[in-house]
């Protein structure tokens, strides 16, 4: 039972981070489309650099744990 329960909190969790990056990822593309980066360069910069950093740590886990 224990380990049920740890299996469907790792699943919730893996399911809230991914819709967390998917906002932030769609929150990026409305800014951009927007042009909210064109007068708040530091903006662009901070949110490009999360997003950038977090998509290649993504692809390093899967490449290192997932892909054999």
């Amino acid at each position: 039972m224990r380990q049920v329960l740890v299996i469907t909190g790792v699943v919730v969790g893996c399911i809230i981070c991914l819709a967390g990056y998917l906002l932030a990822l769609a929150d990026w593309v409305d800014d951009f489309k927007t042009g909210t980066y064109a007068t708040n360069e530091a903006e662009a910069l901070l949110e490009t650099g999360a997003i950038v950093l977090y998509t290649y740590a993504g692809f390093d886990f899967f490449k290192k744990r997932m892909a054999h």
